[in-house]
């Protein structure tokens, strides 16, 4: 999927919405790339809250955080440019 909005268009929110979608209704693995550690830690945060309540794990991978090799079973992994090259 590719698609272009200009700033404060919601790039990210359709980015969350299809990762949930295919963790959750197909049951995948899925990587969300973000450029720095204080995004990724927030993201986490904020999707933490929606893995526990439709059964999926999500993991931030940034620094020396992250289980690596990524474990089984669906999961959303949330990385650092440099982390998701390591995990791909």
């Amino acid at each position: 999927m590719v698609f272009s909005l200009p700033t404060s268009g919601g790039k990210t929110f359709v980015a969350e919405i299809a990762l949930l979608r295919c963790s959750v209704l197909k049951s995948k693995k899925c990587l969300f790339v973000l450029p720095y550690v204080s995004i990724v830690m927030e993201k986490v945060s904020n999707m933490e809250d929606f893995g526990r309540k439709l059964n999926f794990h999500v993991e931030g991978y940034y620094g020396s955080e992250g289980t690596m090799p990524p474990p089984p079973g669906n999961q959303i992994c949330i990385a650092t440019i440099e982390k998701a090259n390591s995990i791909v």
